[in-house]
C-alpha cells in the first residue's frame, strides 16, 4: 500500500486547530506571519488541508515555490524576484478567472530579465487587481527560497495596499538552526509597524507519539508484529527516534526497511518479529534488548 503521510498528521487535532487559528488571526488582521518548521514535518500538507476547510479561501492566495536545497539555487536576485510574482500573478489570474491577465515574467525563461520599467508596470497591474479582487492573503510556501530583494518587494506589495494585506511565509529550518537565527534576516527587512512580528512554529510529530504511529505503519503494511514486539513496541519506538525527528520521508523510508524485510506480501497478515526489529536497527546502529 502506498504511503500516506495524511494518514498519520491527523494524529493530533489539537495542533491543526491551533494552527488554523493563527493563520484566520492573521489573515483577519492582515499581520505578517512568519511560520516555521523542520523538513519534511507535514507543513506542506497541513497548509492545503486548512485552505481546503477555509470558508473565505478564494481571497487567499497560496504560492508553492519551487522545491530546492535549504538555502535555495544559485540563480540571481533578479530571477528570483520575477519567478515569484509570476507565481502570484498566474495564481491570480487562475483563481479570479481574470479575463484581462496581469502580466507575468515567463517562467520558462528564467535567464529572461525584465527591465525596471516591465517589472514596475506589472506590479502596478499586480496591485490593482489585487485590490480589486479583495485578496486578504498571500500565503508563501517554500520561503526559505527567497532572495532577500523578493522578500523586500513582497513587503513593499503590502505596504502599498496599506497593509491590508496579510503575508504568511512558510520557512523550512535546517535541524541545526533555531527559529530565531532563521528569521533574523528577514525580520530585518520588516518596515517599521511590523517589527513585533511573532513567530510560530508548526507542530510536528513528537516521540510520545511516534510508538502509535509504529503500529499505524505496520498496519498500512498489513503486517502484525507479535507479542514481544508488541509489548516492546514503546522502547523501540524510543530507539528509532533520534534516527526519525518526525521527518515523514524517513518515516516513509521507514516503511520501505519493513515491508523489504518482511518479504513479499502474502493473503496472510505477515509477522514483525525482534529479528525484523534488529534488521532495521542495525541499518540505524542502535542495540534493541
Amino acid at each position: 500500500m502506498p504511503f500516506q503521510a495524511s494518514s498519520f498528521i491527523e494524529y493530533d487535532e489539537d495542533a491543526y486547530s491551533k494552527t488554523s487559528e493563527k493563520i484566520e488571526w492573521s489573515i483577519t488582521r492582515r499581520t505578517v506571519l512568519p511560520l516555521l518548521g523542520l523538513e519534511s514535518t507535514g507543513k506542506t500538507w497541513l497548509l492545503k488541508r486548512w485552505l481546503h476547510g477555509y470558508d473565505q479561501a478564494g481571497h487567499v492566495l497560496y504560492i508553492p515555490l519551487r522545491r530546492s536545497r535549504l538555502r535555495g539555487e544559485s540563480r540571481s536576485a533578479n530571477t528570483d524576484l520575477l519567478l515569484c510574482f509570476s507565481r502570484i500573478a498566474h495564481q491570480l489570474n487562475e483563481q479570479c478567472d481574470l479575463t484581462q491577465y496581469v502580466e507575468s515574467p515567463d517562467e520558462t525563461e528564467p535567464k529572461k530579465f525584465w527591465t525596471k520599467d516591465q517589472y514596475y508596470r506589472a506590479y502596478h497591474r499586480l496591485l490593482g487587481q489585487l485590490s480589486k479582487h479583495h485578496i486578504r492573503a498571500i500565503i508563501i510556501d517554500q520561503a526559505h527560497t527567497l532572495s532577500k530583494d523578493t522578500w523586500e518587494e513582497l513587503l513593499e506589495l503590502r505596504a502599498d495596499l496599506d497593509g491590508k494585506l496579510a503575508l504568511i511565509p512558510c520557512f523550512t529550518l535546517r535541524s541545526d538552526e533555531t527559529a530565531e537565527e532563521h528569521w533574523k534576516p528577514f525580520a530585518e527587512k520588516l518596515h517599521r509597524g511590523d517589527q513585533q512580528t511573532s513567530l510560530y512554529t508548526m507542530p510536528t510529530l513528537t516521540a510520545e507519539q511516534f510508538p502509535n504511529v509504529l503500529l499505524q505503519l505496520c498496519a498500512q503494511l498489513q503486517a502484525m508484529p507479535d507479542t514481544t514486539v508488541l509489548l516492546k513496541h514503546k522502547s523501540i519506538a524510543a530507539a528509532w527516534w533520534p534516527k526519525i525527528l518526525g521527518n515523514w520521508h524517513v518515516i516513509k523510508e521507514l516503511q520501505a526497511k519493513i515491508d523489504h524485510v518482511l518479504g513479499p506480501e502474502t493473503t496472510k497478515l505477515r509477522t514483525i518479529t525482534m529479528d525484523v526489529v534488529r534488521s532495521i536497527s542495525l541499518d540505524y546502529m542502535v542495540e534493541i534488548g
